[in-house]
């Protein structure tokens, strides 16, 4: 369910805590509800039972075991590769599921033959007595003594034929069938693109990138309303103020129904890698600025008529955290 930020009106998350270090080490599983008006956590025993906890004093029934959610939202959201409808949405390799599955199934089967030609039961029968001892290392024989039958002596592995080529190329037909699916696989692949001229190149990867944009449209969408939840909470906690105040959740709501948590990514390449002409198409000239991470957002106001920020305010504009946090994420 989301509420009117598209961001989950309720959600349960479960996850390991590590508590102590060397052998003093343990492990425990926290559940945690975050609602619109209240974050309570707790531990769950072997028994499954639920027992509150604090997380800030890691111990059971603390203080802030449960605490008033002062914001009145929760600080979760869902990022989706793909919209279906459903909750999760569609992750990246959907389309191409099967086929994977295939693919996956099958080199496991070659692994597992090739473990069995290895480590193969080895069938002997001689005219004879069986041997004492036989150094076959750590495999194993079976013997069968032919006397009084007419034939050769037998050494033979007790495995059935491997057509290890075969397999290799059904594996290699399940892996391209893979790549026509997901058409990203082959935007930078060197093997696909090697020999080819710059419009070819930018043919063959227009499916790829119609496919990033959209991604990318959803992953932006997401990035988008977490910092601005996260500005909300700091102009909650009076870090923050884009001229609504600060301190309280009226201040907050005041921000971002007014646009002033508003921010927007620049255009930029859906692709890093590029070949050597594109590069040289897109080379900075001299004296041209060179790009940085934090070009990527555009800093350009979103609402008309807002006051005046003081420097010190302007310093702390969603755009240029946003800007800051892209620098230290591409460091």
């Amino acid at each position: 369910m989301l509420n009117d930020r598209a961001n989950v009106e309720a959600i349960d998350l479960e996850y390991p805590r590590t508590l102590g270090i060397g052998d003093d080490q343990q492990v425990i599983t926290i559940r945690e509800r975050l609602e619109p008006d209240i974050i309570q956590t707790w531990r769950v025993d072997s028994g499954e039972r639920l027992i509150p906890y604090d997380l800030t004093t890691d111990e059971d029934n603390g203080p802030l075991s449960a605490y008033p959610n002062a914001l009145g939202i929760v600080p979760y959201v869902i990022v989706r590769h793909e919209h279906d409808g459903t909750a999760w949405g569609r992750n990246a390799f959907a389309r191409a599921r099967t086929s994977i599955d295939r693919l996956n199934a099958l080199l496991s089967h070659i692994g597992v033959q090739i473990h069995r030609h290895v480590r193969a039961k080895w069938f002997i029968a001689a005219s004879g007595q069986a041997p004492e001892d036989i150094d076959m290392g750590d495999l194993s024989v079976a013997y069968v003594d032919t006397r009084g039958t007419t034939g050769s002596t037998t050494i033979q592995p007790l495995v059935a034929p491997l057509d290890l080529a075969g397999a290799i190329a059904q594996a290699r037909m399940q892996q391209e069938l893979v790549e026509d699916m997901l058409p990203e696989l082959k935007a930078t692949a060197g093997n696909f693109l090697s020999g080819q001229s710059g419009d070819t190149v930018a043919e063959l990867r227009k499916p790829a990138e119609d496919r990033l944009a959209l991604a990318r449209t959803n992953y932006e969408d997401g990035f988008e309303r977490a910092c601005k939840i996260a500005v909300s909470y700091a102009i909650l906690l009076d870090i923050v103020d884009l001229g609504t105040g600060t301190g309280t959740r009226e201040a907050a709501d005041a921000a971002y129904r007014q646009g002033r948590e508003d921010f927007r990514l620049n255009d930029r390449p859906l692709l890093g890698a590029q070949s050597s002409k594109e590069q040289d198409a897109t080379t900075t000239q001299p004296g041209q600025a060179q790009p940085n991470a934090a070009q990527a957002v555009d800093t350009t106001p979103q609402t008309q008529g807002q006051p005046q920020r003081t420097p010190r305010q302007a310093d702390d504009t969603t755009a240029q955290r946003a800007a800051r946090l892209l620098d230290q994420i591409g460091g």
